[in-house]
């Protein structure tokens, strides 16, 4: 994910949550903090006090917190994990994040096409699965054949698993 991508993406989500519109400040911000930038360094550049750009970066951080906590991942975003919550949106072939953001709030244009989303979510050593809260299976006897069939659903198609 590029920075501009990045940007969208925040803009969309400070709209969303707070209704405001996204400001220079607000970019200088996001892009100090990818670039690993002091909330000094981001306010001298700005002409900002520190502590105002601290409380703004608070509140991107809270934006970010509550749509994480919306689509079901509950991680609080600080400034020492700004940077790996972006990342982690990108790398865990969380696609399906970035198209809940695109059909719920609107049209975000990100320079990942179509197939470079199905092939990164192809890639089965590019994607991080937590299996920790997953039911252990201990006797699966006489099963090969829906097992290959879950596998392939889960693996190539992507498909969400549900019980009816």
């Amino acid at each position: 994910m590029t920075v501009t991508e990045v940007l969208q993406l925040m803009e969309t989500l400070i709209y969303k949550h707070d209704g405001k519109e996204f400001e220079d400040l607000h970019k200088e911000i996001i892009i100090g903090l990818l670039e690993y930038k002091t909330y000094r360094e981001i306010a001298d550049k700005m002409n900002y006090d520190p502590e105002y750009v601290g409380n703004v970066s608070r509140e991107l951080y809270e934006v970010l917190s509550k749509e994480l906590k919306q689509l079901g991942k509950d991680e609080e975003v600080r400034k020492s994990n700004f940077n790996t919550t972006i990342e982690k949106i990108v790398n865990s072939c969380n696609h399906y994040f970035l198209q809940n953001i695109n059909n719920t709030h609107g049209n975000l244009c990100l320079n990942t096409s179509q197939e470079d989303i199905i092939n990164k979510s192809n890639s089965v050593n590019q994607c991080y699965y937590d299996l920790t809260l997953a039911p252990q299976i201990i006797n699966f006897h006489n099963r090969e054949t829906e097992l290959q069939t879950l596998t392939h659903w889960i693996l190539n198609q992507n498909t969400h698993l549900t019980q009816s």
